[in-house]
């Protein structure tokens, strides 16, 4: 008895199952490249605030530190009307030793008063398109002095100490930060991202504050406080279409 056999036929794709395939597989692809964008885009910002909260923290120390042992008076911000042009930053005089770039110890004398060892200055200098380093550097006084004085340089113009640099990507003055804020990005401002400032309240305690670059000793008393505020703006990632702005604000009551 003969037996035959068939093959089953061979049935090529039609073109509606062609389109639903290579639909399924978009959606699928997409699926997956959103995942993988997402996962990115949150592990640059977890490695983005982790390197911000660790160099920051010792930069606020370090500047609190010199707000609160320093004299009101003889605090100067940059840049202020006298000096428009001049970068962001800061001086200061200090009552510690000068020990290299180490503190020294608090030098007092017998009356109680701080004999001032040295000027503190901090600056921003140009690193990057949109964003510098902040840099605090310390000239020692020629002699101690019992009266704080002003500083007599620049601090863009080091004299003293090779200086230390406290923290990077911090944000240039008068810039544009596309991606951030409302239409038209976010600006820096001439303080750029390291803005120094001194807090006013009119009418006194529970007034409305302001904020003024120019020291209080230059203004009418009645208003003043003894807050300095610095405010410092971060940006990381500048040349990416959707940057990280860290805005951290830091207030502080010279003691002299």
């Amino acid at each position: 008895m003969e037996i035959t056999t068939s093959k089953p036929e061979k049935r090529g794709f039609t073109l509606v199952e062609l389109v639903v395939y290579f639909g399924l597989s978009a959606v699928v692809l997409l699926i997956v490249v959103s995942i993988f964008r997402i996962a990115n885009q949150s592990q640059q910002a977890t490695y983005s605030s982790y390197l911000v909260s660790g160099r920051t923290y010792s930069a606020l120390t370090i500047l609190r530190r010199d707000l609160q042992n320093t004299a009101l008076s003889a605090i100067t911000a940059y840049p202020n009307k006298t000096n428009s042009t001049e970068a962001p930053g800061m001086s200061c005089p200090s009552p510690f030793g000068f020990d290299g770039k180490e503190q020294g110890e608090l030098q007092i004398s017998s009356y109680g008063a701080p004999e001032w060892q040295k000027m503190i200055f901090y600056t921003v200098s140009k690193q990057g398109t949109k964003v510098g380093g902040l840099t605090r550097w310390g000239k020692k006084l020629k002699s101690d002095d019992f009266l704080p004085a002003l500083g007599t340089v620049l601090p863009s113009n080091p004299e003293g100490d090779d200086g230390r640099g406290l923290l990077e990507d911090v944000l240039l003055p008068n810039k544009t930060v596309d991606g951030v804020g409302g239409e038209g990005g976010f600006q820096s401002g001439p303080g750029g991202g390291f803005e120094v400032q001194f807090v006013r309240r009119a009418g006194g305690e529970g007034g409305e504050e302001s904020l003024s670059s120019e020291n209080p000793r230059t203004q009418d008393a009645a208003g003043n406080t003894r807050l300095v505020q610095v405010t410092l703006k971060i940006l990381r990632d500048e040349k990416s279409s959707r940057p990280s702005l860290y805005i951290l604000k830091l207030r502080a009551c010279p003691r002299y």
